[in-house]
C-alpha cells in the first residue's frame, strides 16, 4: 500500500464502533466521507443502521444502505456477504453501525475474528470510537476501552466530540486521563473535532432535512450566506482535522 496524504487507503476498512446513540458518530461519518470526496479519493461508505440510516439519505456521499436483517433479525449471513465483498474489492470502506446494531455487530466481529480475516485478505481493520463530555463522558470512555481492547496493535482512531461539553474529567483532557494510558498502545489517533453551538446545531438539522451535505454549500439555495459561511467555516475546520488524524493513520500502515 501506497501514502496517499492522509486520505484512506485502498487496503482500509475503518468501522465506527461505538455503543452509546446520539454523540455524533453518523455525522463523523459523513465528515469522514465528505473530506475524501474533497481530495478526490472517496471512501466507500456502507450505512449499516437499520432504524435511521442518514448517511444513505445523502446523495453526494454515496453510501450505501445495506440490510442485515432478515424478518426483523440479525442474519449473520447477510454480513458474511457485506464482509467478503469488501475483502474482494480494492477500494477503501467506512462501515457504519447504528446503536441499536452495536451488539450484533460487536458480537459478529469478534466471534469471527473479521481484523484477522480482513487481515488475510490484505486489508487493515481500523476502529473508530467516538468521546463526548458530559454525562456520556463515562459511557463513551468504557466504549473506547472495550474497542480498544480487542485490537491487536494499533487499530483505534478517537474522535473527541465536545457536542455535550468539554470532554474532560477532575480537570484532565483524554489523553491525560488512564483509560488512555491503559490503552495508548492501540491508539492510531486522536481527533479533537470544533465545537458546535446551538445556532451551527440548527443549520446541521437544515442539511438533514434538505438530504445534503457541505460538499456543495454555493449550490444549496435554501441556505442564506450567513447560514453559508457558518457552514463553510465549520466544515474547513473539521476537514483540517480529518486531514491530520488520516495522516497520521496512514503512516502506520
Amino acid at each position: 500500500m501506497t501514502k496517499q496524504n492522509g486520505v484512506a487507503k485502498s487496503g482500509d476498512v475503518h468501522v465506527m464502533f461505538t455503543a452509546k446513540g446520539g454523540v455524533g458518530k453518523t455525522h463523523i461519518s459523513s465528515l469522514i466521507g465528505q473530506y475524501s470526496q474533497s481530495v478526490g479519493k472517496p471512501v466507500s461508505i456502507i450505512d449499516l443502521d437499520q432504524s435511521n440510516p442518514m448517511l444513505a439519505r445523502i446523495p453526494e456521499l454515496n453510501a450505501e444502505e445495506v440490510s442485515i436483517l432478515t424478518e426483523g433479525a440479525f442474519d449473520d449471513a447477510k454480513l458474511d456477504a457485506l464482509v467478503r465483498r469488501i475483502g474482494a474489492s480494492e477500494e477503501p470502506f467506512l462501515m457504519d453501525f447504528g446503536a441499536s446494531t452495536y451488539q450484533f455487530a460487536w458480537k459478529y466481529f469478534n466471534d469471527n475474528a473479521i481484523a484477522e480475516t480482513f487481515g488475510e485478505w490484505g486489508k487493515r481493520l481500523v476502529y473508530h470510537a467516538v468521546v463526548t463530555g458530559g454525562p456520556e463522558l463515562p459511557y463513551t470512555l468504557a466504549s473506547f476501552e472495550e474497542v480498544a481492547g480487542v485490537a491487536s496493535t494499533k487499530q483505534v482512531v478517537v474522535w473527541i466530540n465536545p457536542i455535550k461539553g468539554p470532554v474532560a474529567s477532575q480537570g484532565k483532557s483524554f489523553t491525560e486521563m488512564s483509560v488512555f494510558e491503559r490503552n495508548k498502545d492501540k491508539v492510531l489517533a486522536v481527533g479533537l473535532l470544533p465545537i458546535v453551538d446551538r445556532a451551527l446545531s440548527g443549520e446541521f438539522e437544515r442539511l438533514a432535512l434538505l438530504e445534503r451535505s457541505m460538499l456543495n454549500l454555493k449550490n444549496i439555495p435554501e441556505l442564506d450566506v450567513l447560514s453559508r459561511n457558518r457552514l463553510q467555516r465549520h466544515r474547513d475546520k473539521a476537514f483540517d482535522v480529518i486531514r491530520s488524524v488520516m495522516e497520521l493513520v496512514d503512516a502506520d500502515a
